[in-house]
């Protein structure tokens, strides 16, 4: 029972959860496979171990610690009890649920934005350093913080200071590098020589601004 409970939750967790979403029954945490499923079926095995009316089913030394079909009942009675109690449990489950989305539905129940979700500090008391990154609160810090560089963001390039470095860049340094860079595989050694010295003073150039 526990190896068909867990391959059952974990089928539902790779083919059921997106058929919920589609439908747009959210379950966030997994509730439905990881408890109502395996529930389902440890219902349908307690129907299945109630009907057996023979002892000779259960091991020696275990009939009097098995639960007994109660007073005056066979054990294919005490199979529909638990049958009815299965369908009950889903019944209210299900009216539940229902009921439950209704009324969080209402203007009353307004839910929270999307920066408030993960957002602990609404709800519990959490230490003063303990700020989610995602939410409201954690976006406003990261603004106000003027240190706080974001690495896999690239650097802003100032259109003043490009401008400055081509009037600064002798005008044949530049033409050198491009020569140098297109046509080095082809050029004489000593033209080769002179390209470098020219870049090295490209180079210095850029430095010095």
């Amino acid at each position: 029972i526990g190896s068909v409970a867990g391959t059952i939750s974990t089928l539902g967790y790779k083919y059921i959860l997106e058929l919920l979403k589609k439908v747009r029954i959210h379950d966030t945490c997994g509730v439905h496979n990881l408890h109502g499923m395996p529930g389902v079926l440890s219902g349908l095995a307690g129907i299945v171990v109630a009907s057996m009316p023979w002892r000779s089913y259960y091991h020696e030394n275990l009939t009097d610690k098995c639960l007994s079909g109660g007073e005056h009942r066979t054990p294919g009675a005490q199979a529909g009890y638990q049958c009815a109690g299965l369908l009950l449990t889903l019944a209210m489950a299900t009216v539940g649920g229902l009921v439950t989305g209704i009324v969080l539905r209402l203007p009353i129940f307004a839910s929270p934005d999307n920066d408030s979700y993960f957002d602990d500090s609404l709800n519990w008391h959490v230490p003063q350093d303990f700020v989610a990154e995602d939410s409201a609160l954690g976006s406003l810090i990261k603004n106000l913080l003027p240190n706080n560089i974001q690495l896999h963001e690239p650097p802003k390039q100032d259109a003043n200071t490009i401008e400055l470095v081509h009037e600064n860049i002798p005008k044949q340094s530049m033409e050198a590098m491009a020569r140098y860079s297109t046509q080095s595989a082809t050029l004489p050694l000593s033209d080769l020589k002179n390209d470098r010295t020219q870049s090295t003073s490209l180079d210095e150039s850029i430095q010095r601004l």
